[in-house]
């Protein structure tokens, strides 16, 4: 959907099967149109852009991609 540049991903690493979360502070200016962002990330998720996104981190990294 082309937000993958304005995605930040935490420094986290896990090596069993984990679900992918997204966080967005309270404080956030996204708060004010949550219904339009939630249906978006739906959609990434859907068309397999988030692991995509996911994926790129860990290969850019030369590391292996955990299972999701």
């Amino acid at each position: 959907m082309g937000i993958s540049d304005q995605i930040e991903i935490a420094i986290f690493r896990f090596n069993r099967i984990k679900n992918i979360h997204i966080g967005i502070s309270k404080n956030s200016n996204i708060m004010k149109e949550m219904p339009h962002y939630e249906a978006f990330i739906r959609q990434m998720i859907m068309t397999g852009e988030i692991q995509e996104v996911y994926s790129a981190y860990y290969r850019q990294r030369g590391l292996s991609v955990p299972a999701v």
